[in-house]
């Protein structure tokens, strides 16, 4: 029986991707070019990272929401620079770094709030910040419940991932009017589950985010059933849970039909959280999952860290940051339940019935049948070669279908 990875595996790899974050903020040259009072980070971490300047919102912000959790002195100073950074982005008119159109980037404006909001009381002033970025997420939203991909859009379309992306940080913030867009969402995806047995729903990956939003947010005065989530978590499961190369969705969106941006949703991430929060436990710890933890732990701390290989040869500060996070839950869901080493035991058993004791038993079962059936043709005159024949191609037949099972 192969070892399972242990609670002590993930906070190995959780604890290495914060040493690179760190690291990345407080030696690369994203932040050695800033002044010596602020700190920022870019896409990548890890690699020939230090050695790039390019900085921006998105990395910065997944710096933060790790940084935020550790408790250093080397990690407190650092969020306060962090901190600084963003202020002169956010606040000062003449930013540096940041064109118009990213401040008006509602996903951008959603991370960023989701990030600052990490900081633990008592290292740094988060007010200013905090509200400026919550009250342009809810001047924006449209007239409907939800949001564009910018602030400034015109058209009035609502458009799924960036009011999600904001819907889960003016949660964290602690706005009241968020009911009728979790309930918008939550339409969204409890309506999209009912036909992905039989349709081809390219949004999936969206619906995945939503639903763990959703799952995952304390939204005041939401009273959906967990029975309508775990139904769509059932739904989204069957048909992604079967993957098993590592892949995330690459999503383009536009500004003004002439400049395209894209955002990366590593929606197999989002999944295993709803498997810790919506599955039932024999769901978190069955062989395919436990695969999947094993391989991005032994990924992290890998010579070239974890990376989507469809995404580049660097790892992005972002996408391990959410994997940070996402380790977390996971660890914390493994935790509460007195039941899991029985589970993950059984679990495994059953696997190797499938690969092993099954096909032996099968196999008896086979050599009895073929046996049986050469006695009863010799004891009845009546049955032909033929006969003989069509009873051991039935028997071949079972062993190759169980073999494919298997």
């Amino acid at each position: 029986m192969k070892k399972m990875t242990g609670d002590e595996d993930l906070e190995r790899a959780r604890t290495e991707i914060a040493r690179l974050l760190l690291e990345q903020c407080s030696q690369g040259r994203q932040t050695t070019s800033l002044p010596s009072e602020m700190a920022a980070c870019g896409q990548f971490i890890g690699g020939d990272a230090a050695r790039r300047s390019q900085r921006g919102a998105h990395g910065t912000a997944a710096a933060l929401t790790v940084l935020g959790t550790l408790h250093s002195v080397q990690s407190t100073a650092l969020v306060c620079r962090v901190l600084k950074y963003m202020e002169r982005e956010w606040l000062e008119s003449n930013s540096m770094d940041e064109p118009n159109h990213d401040k008006t980037n509602v996903i951008k404006i959603a991370e960023t709030l989701l990030a600052v909001l990490k900081i633990p009381p008592g290292v740094a002033s988060t007010e200013n910040l905090a509200r400026n970025l919550a009250e342009r997420l809810k001047k924006s939203k449209k007239n409907g419940p939800g949001w564009a991909y910018f602030t400034d859009g015109s058209d009035g379309v609502i458009d799924e991932l960036p009011t999600a992306f904001a819907l889960r940080a003016l949660a964290a913030y602690g706005s009241d009017d968020l009911v009728p867009i979790a309930e918008y969402l939550l339409k969204r995806v409890t309506d999209a589950a009912g036909s992905l047995a039989v349709e081809n729903n390219s949004d999936i990956y969206v619906h995945t985010f939503s639903l763990f939003v959703l799952s995952h947010s304390d939204i005041r005065g939401l009273s959906a059933p967990v029975s309508d989530y775990k139904k769509a978590f059932s739904a989204i499961w069957n048909r992604l849970s079967a993957i098993r190369e590592n892949v995330e969705q690459n999503l383009e969106y536009w500004k003004d039909e002439n400049k395209s941006f894209y955002v990366r949703v590593p929606w197999q991430l989002y999944l295993l959280a709803l498997a810790a929060k919506l599955g039932s436990k024999r769901v978190l710890t069955n062989v395919a999952t436990e695969a999947r933890i094993t391989s991005l732990v032994t990924e992290v701390n890998s010579k070239k860290g974890f990376r989507y290989p469809h995404s580049g040869d660097v790892p992005s500060s972002r996408t391990n940051a959410i994997l940070y996070e996402i380790l977390g839950l996971v660890k914390m869901a493994r935790q509460q339940s007195q039941w899991l080493p029985a589970l993950r035991a059984l679990n495994a058993m059953g696997e190797a019935m499938n690969s092993r004791i099954a096909t032996w038993a099968v196999s008896v079962v086979a050599a009895a049948v073929i046996g049986y059936s050469i006695y009863a043709w010799v004891m009845d005159p009546t049955k032909t070669i033929g006969d003989l024949a069509g009873e051991f191609l039935s028997v071949i037949l079972l062993a190759l279908l169980h073999r494919r099972n298997a």
